[in-house]
């Protein structure tokens, strides 16, 4: 999915761990997009609450 960007909130049901946040977001939105986690990257994340 070369040049494909998606912009949009992610509602979690635990908090991401302290250190791992980044990894494990890319792996929660590569399970739904079906991709690889290698493939997602993740250009800006904050939490709203």
């Amino acid at each position: 999915m070369p040049g494909n960007e998606w912009s949009g909130v992610v509602e979690l049901r635990e908090p991401l761990t302290q250190g791992r946040a980044n990894r494990e977001l890319r792996s929660l939105l590569a399970q739904s997009f079906d991709l690889d986690s290698d493939e997602i990257r993740i250009l800006h994340w904050a939490r709203l609450h």
